[in-house]
């Protein structure tokens, strides 16, 4: 199981790709607006139940919704 976010600029998706692909029983998270520390309680959802099942059948990336942004002062 691979989690990244689309906002990590120290560790960028193109590390996944090059990599994730060595893993063919795998899946790839792909968190909106966060960064690669981020956790929620929809990826621990994710991450127990692929834990629990010892394999990714079931596990959907896409039931997490994006992150929403902090609001940025500009004053």
């Amino acid at each position: 199981m691979f989690v990244s976010g689309d906002s990590d600029p120290a560790t960028p998706l193109s590390f996944t790709a090059r990599v994730a692909p060595s893993f063919p029983n795998r899946i790839e998270l792909v968190l909106r607006g966060q960064g690669h520390t981020e956790w929620n309680e929809c990826v621990s959802r994710l991450y127990e139940r692929f834990v629990r099942a010892g394999e990714i059948r079931g596990v959907e990336a896409a039931t997490c919704a994006p992150a929403p942004r902090p609001r940025f002062r500009t004053r």
